[in-house]
């Protein structure tokens, strides 16, 4: 519903073998504010793990260091299958409906638990609740391989019957 989200409680904090998020959600408005589709953080700006949205294209984000590729604008008002992959080595991959749109390479989260945990809500001060809705979410403490990449999304796409270009 309108500007719910959800706190989830502690994250444990090892990701020495990377993070992978897979996000269904449809988001129905942007106004160029950030939001958060799901971030673990100890404060704003504070050891933040974060997938949302920020000047109508996605966003990954951890500490200072941010993927996010403009050239790629939001679908807006439909379903859509959102990922992103970060490898022990520090690759990035931002993913969206099982298509990339954007590579990078970032240091890996610090093994440390994050207090903040939420679903469509983030502690960055002038960013706003996620604007629409979300279906699940999968959070994994590590960078799932290529195989895993396909099947998990295969699986999203046929539970929710959505999410394909």
């Amino acid at each position: 519903g309108e500007g719910r989200y959800l706190k989830l409680p502690t994250l444990p904090g090892d990701f020495t073998h990377g993070v992978s998020i897979f996000a269904i959600g449809q988001q129905e408005a942007d106004d160029g504010t950030c939001m958060g589709l799901f971030e673990a953080s100890n404060g704003p700006e504070v050891d933040d793990i974060h997938l949302g949205t920020w000047e109508n294209a996605l966003l990954y984000e951890v500490y200072a260091d941010t993927l996010h590729p403009t050239d790629q604008p939001l679908l807006l008002g439909k379903p859509q299958l959102l990922a992103a992959v970060h490898q022990m080595n520090g690759g990035v991959q931002l993913r969206r409906n099982s298509n990339g749109v954007g590579e990078s390479n970032m240091a890996l989260p610090a093994t440390i638990p994050r207090e903040l945990v939420y679903l469509g809500s983030t502690e960055y001060a002038t960013c706003k609740r996620y604007a629409g809705s979300l279906s699940e979410i999968l959070v994994y403490s590590r960078g799932v391989d290529d195989a895993e990449l396909v099947e998990i999304e295969s699986y999203l796409q046929k539970k929710w019957d959505c999410c394909q270009e």
